[in-house]
């Protein structure tokens, strides 16, 4: 039962994550048609994304490639959503 509420738990962080991503994503897109310094925030905002995303994944891994699974299932689930949200807009 543990290992279920630990896969539950990492999918949600993946999910989590994965919106804060595609999300960051988005608005920096957004926002690169007024930035004054487009480079910095481009470079700026995909590396802060890809920090978030990675120590998400050393955070919830604890060694066992299930939790990197459904971490990863979480992400892709996330990239799904905010393409239709945005599709909407």
């Amino acid at each position: 039962m543990e290992n279920i509420a630990q896969t539950v738990i990492c999918l949600a962080a993946g999910v989590a994550l994965g919106l804060l991503f595609y999300g960051g994503l988005w608005i920096t897109v957004r926002e690169l048609q007024t930035s004054r310094h487009p480079v910095i925030l481009t470079f700026g905002s995909l590396w802060l994304r890809i920090a978030l995303v990675l120590a998400g994944l050393l955070f919830v891994l604890h060694g066992r490639w299930e939790n990197a699974l459904a971490y990863l299932i979480g992400l892709v689930a996330s990239r799904f959503a905010i393409s239709r949200f945005v599709r909407c807009l």
